[in-house]
């Protein structure tokens, strides 16, 4: 009686929206969806028909499932309706703020982790709404890959940013409409995010405690991502990969240089340099740093390469004792007293470590 005063646990009656910059859902949809997920897991052919052409052999535990995976039970859950999943379990227009772009060789477990790094990050309320094709496109109407790329503009263009969700899979990091999707963000002046399922990074604009990096970003996958080159973005289909490439190209100097594929590149790299120079630090890595120290623009008493706590690579040095890895910090003209989050410099790093 008390959850049908306060409205809880109401079901939605469900809407048909043409727009898919109007089909967001709720951070609180997204989590029904994900547990509602799991109660199903491992799936099995009898129980689960939906997804026997995925393992027609046996079962997959929640952590494998894919976001094709995902599709065909999204498909499944609103086959009656022919709608996508957010038509089915809202009663309006929901328009995107965040929107979640990711390679469909993920898995999903990964993605969602990834997604509540970013909410907690970006301090959300449950009622903040994202864009995640999976559960917003209805795949029962429009099938063409094109138009849906489109409609997904349109939506990008709704959002004040964008959260690349990554793995360590070099193959789908080379994927080439997230990678457009990501350069059509940073154009459109939208903030951007790089995410993997240990935490996620800021890239244009600090998170609002300030920091760069919430939670732990893996710096393989960085130094992956930051190595991708988007002159060589994959397709599925070779009309699409003529397309993407155009548009990297489109604006290129006429002097031979592909000016449009080096402004996506260049800014990369420093994106994925953070991560990349704390570990280089921690394990003594001289040539990592120096190789990191002639990228053109890094500077390395930037805010934006500190880590989750604001420590620094030379806090990183000190604290490990990697004595190599400080002289080549000093040596680039590395400040020796920036401080981290509460104010310690790496000489208290070395102290509390012991590190005469």
């Amino acid at each position: 009686s008390i959850m049908k005063q306060v409205d809880i646990g109401r079901r939605a009656k469900g809407c048909n929206l043409t727009a898919l910059a109007q089909r967001g859902v709720s951070i609180s949809q997204m989590r029904t969806f994900t547990e509602k997920l799991r109660s199903t897991c491992p799936w099995s052919k009898e129980q689960s028909p939906w997804w026997q052409d995925y393992s027609p052999q046996g079962s997959l535990p929640f952590e494998a499932l894919t976001p094709q995976m995902i599709k065909a039970y999204a498909m499944h859950l609103t086959a009656t309706k022919t709608c996508s999943y957010m038509e089915l379990i809202a009663d309006g227009p929901q328009v995107p703020q965040h929107f979640v772009e990711f390679a469909w060789t993920e898995c999903w477990h990964d993605i969602a982790s990834s997604i509540e790094w970013y909410i907690e990050a970006n301090h959300l309320s449950d009622s903040a709404v994202f864009y995640v094709d999976v559960l917003c496109v209805d795949y029962h109407t429009t099938p063409d890959r094109d138009k849906r790329q489109e409609d997904a503009i349109d939506a990008l263009y709704e959002c004040s940013g964008i959260l690349r969700v990554l793995s360590d899979d070099e193959d789908s990091m080379a994927r080439g409409w997230p990678l457009f999707n990501m350069e059509q963000a940073a154009r459109y002046g939208k903030s951007v995010y790089l995410g993997c399922k240990t935490g996620v990074m800021a890239c244009s604009s600090a998170f609002p405690s300030g920091g760069w990096v919430f939670g732990w970003f893996d710096p393989e996958i960085a130094r992956r991502f930051g190595a991708v080159d988007c002159k060589h973005a994959q397709c599925h289909q070779e009309q699409h990969m003529l397309r993407i490439q155009a548009f990297f190209k489109h604006g290129s100097i006429h002097d031979g240089t592909d000016d449009g594929c080096c402004r996506f590149n260049a800014p990369k790299s420093l994106w994925c340099a953070g991560p990349i120079l704390l570990r280089a630090a921690a394990t003594d890595d001289v040539d990592a740093i120096v190789s990191l120290c002639n990228v053109d623009g890094l500077r390395l008493n930037s805010l934006s390469l500190k880590g989750g706590l604001g420590e620094t690579a030379l806090h990183v040095a000190a604290g490990c004792s990697s004595l190599g890895a400080l002289r080549a910090l000093l040596d680039a003209n590395m400040d020796p007293n920036i401080e981290d989050s509460i104010g310690e410099r790496p000489l208290h790093s070395a102290a509390l470590c012991g590190h005469a």
